[in-house]
């Protein structure tokens, strides 16, 4: 059985003893509360389960930003891509992309009930997951028909507007409207505050 030449190296103890020369700051995407920017450090890495025979070489991203409380937090992935094929602020990007997926399963949870299943057997799990899907792609379709006209429409939004299609009483539209001025007023005031002025 291989054995390691060298002692093993957590990812917490290369982000936290990286010099900060080493360390590249990068906007990587808008959010509602101003631009992400974040510090990266990218490293070539080797990775052994100790029972393979061989090692993999793969690409270490680490990604830092400060807090609220001006304390830093890592989030780590793993890649499998040539080092010289992209850019730092590339994998970076791709690294921060996870926040939209992470954000897809909370509406799938909350919206349209994906964590509500009471089932015994794969069949009826993944009936209920496919139902779960086409609701999830119902609304995606529903906002990106309507993004020009209310940019900020969310799954919420959307299950709301078809929970009171059968109480026209309610002016749904205008309550959409009035939460959406809330979420572009809380936008454009973090962005105030972020950014420096011109």
């Amino acid at each position: 059985m291989p054995k390691a030449d060298a002692p093993r190296i957590k990812v917490s103890d290369i982000a936290e003893n990286a010099p900060q020369q080493d360390w590249k700051t990068y906007t990587v995407r808008d959010t509602a509360k101003g631009p992400l920017v974040i510090d990266a450090l990218v490293k070539e890495v080797f990775t052994w389960d100790e029972k393979a025979t061989t090692c993999n070489k793969e690409i270490l991203v680490i990604r830092r930003s400060k807090n609220e409380k001006g304390n830093y937090e890592y989030k780590y992935s793993l890649s499998n891509t040539d080092i010289n094929k992209y850019s730092w602020l590339q994998l970076s990007q791709a690294q921060a992309q996870r926040f939209y997926v992470e954000r897809s399963f909370e509406d799938a949870k909350q919206e349209v009930g994906m964590s509500q299943y009471q089932v015994r057997g794969w069949r009826a799990w993944h009936h209920h997951i496919a139902l779960v899907m086409l609701s999830m792609l119902f609304i995606l379709t529903e906002k990106l028909e309507y993004k020009n006209e209310y940019p900020l429409l969310s799954a919420s939004d959307v299950r709301e507007i078809i929970a009171r299609t059968y109480a026209p009483q309610d002016d749904i539209i205008g309550i959409i409207k009035q939460r959406h001025k809330r979420r572009q007023d809380d936008i454009d005031r973090r962005y105030k505050i972020k950014l420096p002025d011109k």
